[in-house]
């Protein structure tokens, strides 16, 4: 008698993908792509978190107006929400300063 479907392929692990992927994960890890001075001030701190959300915004800003619809919506979102996180820190500085 005849089978109408075949067997399935056997599994033979390629030792090439196998290696190339214990490789990856067993490498030491990588050094962080941005670290903070142990010396930074709080008010510093702040000052460098306002600084990043106004050039994240300025990265939403340009690339919400080369977009359409539902994408032209989520990336003005994005700005807007980065703006009032901007806001914020901005108003945790003014709080520290001396009145």
């Amino acid at each position: 008698m005849n089978k109408i479907v075949p067997d399935p392929p056997r599994f033979t692990p390629d030792h090439e993908i196998f290696d190339r992927a214990l490789g990856h994960y067993l490498q030491p890890a990588s050094p962080p792509s941005f670290t903070v001075h142990q010396d930074l001030s709080f008010e510093d701190a702040l000052a460098q978190i306002s600084d990043l959300l106004r050039c994240a915004a300025a990265t939403a800003a340009g690339t919400t107006q080369g977009l359409t619809g539902n994408q032209r919506h989520m990336a003005g979102a994005t700005e807007h929400l980065i703006d009032q996180a901007s806001i914020l820190a901005e108003r945790a500085l003014d709080c520290l300063k001396p009145q």
